[in-house]
């Protein structure tokens, strides 16, 4: 399950890793708003973690629970 909180809301999706290497995950997961399933990379440096969104990227750092 991806759990995520943004500007007060709060969701939690499931997810399936396909792909992985030493840098980075490929995981699949269903697109709320169309349904349609979506491929995601997510890259590893150090404590952070970041997506490509477009022509730019976003950056998380990772929080111990």
């Amino acid at each position: 399950m991806c759990y995520s909180q943004f500007d007060g809301h709060e969701s939690s999706d499931p997810y399936e890793v396909v792909a992985s290497d030493s840098k980075s995950v490929v995981i699949r997961s269903v697109d709320s708003l169309s349904n349609e399933n979506r491929l995601t990379q997510i890259h590893f440096e150090g404590r952070h973690y970041w997506i490509c969104l477009g022509g730019m990227r976003e950056f998380f750092k990772r929080i111990e629970t």
